[in-house]
């Protein structure tokens, strides 16, 4: 590797470094924000909403690289252009391809990188995703549970719980209210007391109700049977994930090449837009990136952007639209990645002084005495 080419790398490298900290620090707020949402019906301690948070960057790394990349390639090389180093280095004869190559060269092996996080990091982080959540949600115990706020257990009966207070035993509620949903029939329990055990042998958690009424609905709200009772215990299964999902996100790339699912093929589409991309954007950070001597550091930010947002809102629609069946797996995605590199022969094309139109010329005649 020569100087020059560790050079370029490492201008490049260092403005990642930055971009990539703004990027994913603004993915974290936002989803932090979201998963606290999400919840905030249950009892789910720090450690897991952490564990849930940083399995979630995982499944976004793929979709937050390129455009990393794109910036870090924009900025690295128009810092070398605004301080003219570049001007040097040609007048030095050094062709700038040879720094073109080696940027092409990084945003290659980057490329390479982002393929495999899209095809087996991104999957394995849904599928640990889902698993997380499912425990997040089986996890809720009458012993943490705050008074006041209503709790979702899913299950194969829908459950909707709110208790009005503890008792001296934290372990005991009082007050409480459970709805209950399983298939068209929607159960009301209503007691004084009631307390959890969970058989863990058995797999069940087990809520024994005390001192407390039960209304039968249908599912227009019509009571069916009003029943009274000493105490009574609700018995729920504590599943476990099935090994095999039907989320896109989670299914193995393997499994999505033999699907032949719209949906399926619209993930598998969309896993390998990411290292396709990476390489386009590069291929316009490069020529977008030249800026005069006397114009900002930031001078072509705003038209990368612009460009970046295009792109990818059209990926977006692309992967709505092979996964709804209006649009075929072939052309797909390609259509999309094809006005990218179009784009970029077009920026490629000004910068070499196609299409300009040359100044006009003439002899300088001396003005009359």
């Amino acid at each position: 590797m020569s100087i020059l080419t560790r050079y370029t790398i490492k201008e490049v490298v260092s403005h990642l470094i930055g971009v990539l900290a703004v990027v994913l620090g603004i993915f974290l707020i936002r989803r932090i924000g979201m998963i606290l949402d999400d919840t905030a019906g249950t009892s789910v301690s720090t450690a897991m909403i952490l564990h849930l948070l940083g399995l979630r960057t995982i499944m976004a790394l793929p979709s937050l690289l390129p455009v990393v990349l794109y910036l870090s390639v924009l900025l690295g090389l128009s810092r070398l252009y605004r301080d003219q180093e570049i001007t040097a280095l040609i007048a030095c004869g050094v062709a700038p391809l040879t720094m073109r190559r080696s940027v092409l060269g990084f945003a290659a092996v980057a490329a390479v990188l982002i393929g495999a996080l899209s095809f087996s990091a991104r999957p394995w982080a849904a599928t640990r995703f889902e698993s997380v959540k499912h425990r997040a949600e089986a996890s809720v115990e009458i012993g943490r549970m705050s008074p006041g706020r209503f709790y979702e257990v899913h299950g194969d009966r829908e459950q909707v719980m709110f208790a009005e207070g503890h008792a001296a035993d934290r372990a005991v509620m009082r007050g409480l209210f459970v709805q209950q949903r399983q298939d068209d029939r929607i159960s009301i329990f209503l007691s004084e007391r009631a307390i959890e055990h969970r058989d863990e042998e058995q797999r069940f958690r087990i809520l024994r109700m005390q001192d407390g009424r039960r209304y039968d609905l249908d599912m227009d709200g019509g009571a069916q049977a009003i029943t009274s009772y000493h105490e009574f215990e609700i018995r729920t299964p504590l599943d476990d994930l099935p090994e095999e999902t039907s989320d896109e996100e989670a299914q193995s790339s393997i499994a999505l090449i033999a699907s032949t699912g719209a949906a399926e093929r619209a993930e598998l589409q969309w896993r390998l837009a990411m290292p396709i991309s990476a390489l386009l954007l590069v291929g316009v950070a490069v020529p977008l990136s030249r800026v005069e001597p006397r114009q900002g550091k930031y001078a072509k930010v705003l038209v990368a952007i612009a460009i970046y947002m295009a792109y990818r809102h059209l990926l977006g629609m692309a992967k709505n639209w092979v996964a709804d069946g209006a649009m075929g797996a072939v052309p797909g995605f390609m259509a999309i990645h094809a006005l990218c590199l179009a784009t970029a022969l077009v920026l490629l094309a000004r910068e070499a002084g196609w299409g300009r139109v040359p100044p006009r010329g003439g002899r300088l005649r001396s003005a009359p005495v």
